[in-house]
């Protein structure tokens, strides 16, 4: 060692200053207690300290630290919403983003978080309460869930504060919003997937009529299909004979079968989707994983003594048909469980989302899955093979399905307005692609000019 190099002198640390150390460690990571509590663990603590009979962290212990550093953290985004309510002249400001849950336990959880754009121009999202409610869904109890959980922890007035709240598209919680007195805004994730729901068949708007019946000398109730598009009753007939076949499987001694199938002919060992249709864009996910599976389940039902009913009832053309929805609705799916997923979206990007899913489903030609072995064990939905399908080819089941989303997708996401357009110069990623995000359709150049203009104008009124 050189004499100009100084030592550094370092100091053993407490048995109460490492318990808490380790406390925090494991509540920045996300980690229970039981992280601490294995005996490797114990191990490495009592090598590392030289000391065998090193008293751990006990979990009363640290329910209290936790307990401490969230306390901390309520205190201090209640003064970061008081502070940035008093800054913005106490005019409502917050986004109000609520959902409910339903955990393994069957407890259903109200959950709350706040988005808004802070006195210095940033971007805030802030995850706020999930709080323990199993008194059914009704808005007026859900909104006194949230008002008084934000009250008793934070110490704001959330009415006050917020000027949108925003939901998934169930009538129950869009209600939320009045009770809070705030202005609804849908999910844009639930209404892409809204847009595939009716796109493929699974949903329509029917409208109930009364005719006179001369047979009966009576009047009759009849139901038709308003849906815009069209009806499309075999896109809904194709996607519960897929839903049935890997339904099926949900026996583990039919799921024990194929894994030995897939197996010994080496395709990717990947689960049959059994029924989760509440989930975003379930129906385009099953298909997927329904073709990947389609040589190992033909190779199954080809084997086994069992009923093949489930098998039987999907024809060649319901498979072609399947595909082909997959390959229309693959855009709008990707948005819906990809990108309005993640929590940097902004209202910039979701305005160009909704030209790009726009101008997708316009095009000449998509790209469907091919019904065929998979070609490595390691392969997945993702990975396989996919071919060129014009729309002239498309079948007219197909043609349906694509002109039920588009329209679906023009009726729920609104053209390109000056209020839109606005947020697109603020955002330094899409600020040199403005002119062309505000081109809408066929509209003439005049009319995407003035769209632009108004934006500018509408931001430097606002300035």
């Amino acid at each position: 060692m050189t004499a100009a190099k100084t030592t550094k002198r370092f100091f053993r640390a407490s048995e109460k200053t490492l318990n808490v150390l380790i406390s925090k460690w494991m509540i920045s990571q996300g980690m229970s207690y039981t992280a601490c509590a294995s005996e490797s663990f114990h191990d490495i603590i009592r090598a590392a300290t030289g000391n065998p009979t090193f008293p751990m962290l006990s979990r009363d212990k640290h329910d209290r630290l936790l307990n401490g550093q969230f306390q901390l953290f309520c205190d201090l985004v209640g003064e970061l919403l008081a502070s940035e309510f008093q800054k913005a002249c106490q005019l409502k400001f917050l986004n109000l983003i609520h959902d409910i849950c339903t955990s393994c336990g069957k407890n259903t959880i109200v959950g709350a978080s706040v988005a808004f754009i802070d006195s210095l121009w940033r971007f805030r999202f802030i995850a706020m309460l999930a709080s323990v409610k199993n008194e059914g869904h009704n808005a007026h109890l859900v909104a006194k869930v949230i008002e008084s959980g934000l009250k008793t922890k934070y110490d704001i007035d959330i009415c006050a504060m917020t000027r949108f709240t925003m939901s998934d598209t169930t009538p129950s919680a869009k209600n939320v919003a009045d009770h809070l007195d705030t202005e609804q805004e849908d999910c844009s994730m639930h209404l892409l997937n809204l847009c595939i729901g009716y796109g493929i068949g699974l949903k329509d708007n029917v409208q109930t009529v009364t005719v006179w019946n001369d047979s009966t000398n009576s009047w009759d109730k009849v139901v038709t299909t308003v849906t815009p598009g069209g009806s499309f009753d075999e896109g809904g007939d194709v996607i519960q004979k897929l839903r049935n076949l890997n339904n099926y499987f949900k026996s583990p001694k039919q799921r024990n079968a194929l894994t030995k199938i897939q197996e010994a002919l080496t395709y990717p060992e990947l689960d049959p989707m059994t029924d989760k249709d509440a989930r975003v864009a379930y129906t385009c996910k099953v298909i997927r994983r329904s073709v990947v599976n389609y040589s190992a389940y033909e190779a199954y039902f080809q084997s086994t003594k069992d009923s093949c009913s489930v098998w039987a009832s999907l024809t060649a053309k319901d498979w072609m048909l399947a595909v082909e929805m997959e390959a229309v609705t693959n855009f709008v799916a990707s948005l819906a469980l990809v990108e309005t997923q993640s929590e940097n979206l902004v209202s910039s990007y979701m305005v160009v989302f909704r030209r790009l899913a726009e101008n997708k489903l316009k095009s000449f030609k998509f790209e469907a899955m091919a019904i065929e072995p998979p070609r490595s064990k390691y392969a997945n939905e993702e990975s396989h093979r996919r071919f060129v399908r014009t729309q002239d080819q498309l079948s007219q089941g197909a043609k349906t399905c694509l002109r039920r989303t588009l329209l679906q997708l023009q009726a729920r996401f609104p053209k390109v307005m000056k209020e839109a357009i606005t947020c697109v110069p603020l955002d330094p990623r899409t600020k040199s692609s403005a002119k062309k995000i505000a081109a809408v359709g066929d509209i003439p150049r005049r009319a995407e000019k003035t769209i632009y203009k108004g934006g500018i104008d509408f931001l430097r009124g606002g300035h």
